[in-house]
């Protein structure tokens, strides 16, 4: 287990969309504890997912898994950690949420802006701009960030056009 994990100020979604980044996450797991290198993860990226066209992209996607803390990339290997391989086994939604509370830059800082009531993103956004994020120019950031929470069970929302996003009671 890493102590001391380092956090990542960006996040992005998960080949799939909305409502696919835990499938999506397992396959990318899948891939790499069947990988021996990062270029036959990458390829098998290719492979998998139709939406992913180039190199760069397949790569990028497993710097999220690795931001997450699922797994290492070390040069020209790609492994499972520890947490990653337990994912796997297990399917058990909370290491991804202490994935994302531990390693991503802001996720907690808008749990705790949820926390006295719930809000809209650009109302979200803002905060994190006075909390220290003011160079998130727009509201990406907090919309991947919003979106995985969903995924976890976290943060739901209510609304469509202009949705409020509030705390899951668990």
């Amino acid at each position: 287990m890493v102590t001391n994990p380092r956090i990542s100020r960006t996040l992005w979604p998960l080949p799939g969309g909305v409502g696919s980044y835990l499938s999506s996450l397992v396959t990318f797991l899948e891939i790499v504890a069947g990988s021996e290198s990062m270029d036959s993860a990458v390829a098998s990226v290719l492979g998998h997912f139709s939406q992913v066209s180039s190199l760069k992209a397949a790569r990028s996607y497993l710097h999220v898994v690795a931001d997450l803390g699922l797994i290492e990339i070390d040069g020209y290997r790609v492994v499972l950690t520890e947490a990653g391989d337990e994912y796997l086994r297990t399917r058990d939604t909370s290491l991804v949420s202490q994935a994302l509370t531990a390693r991503i830059a802001g996720v907690n800082t808008i749990l705790q802006i949820l926390v006295s009531r719930p809000r809209r993103m650009g109302l979200i956004h803002a905060e994190l701009q006075r909390s220290g994020f003011s160079s998130w120019r727009t509201d990406k950031q907090v919309r991947h960030r919003l979106r995985w929470l969903e995924e976890v069970g976290l943060v739901g929302k209510r609304g469509r056009g202009r949705p409020e996003y509030y705390l899951v009671e668990r």
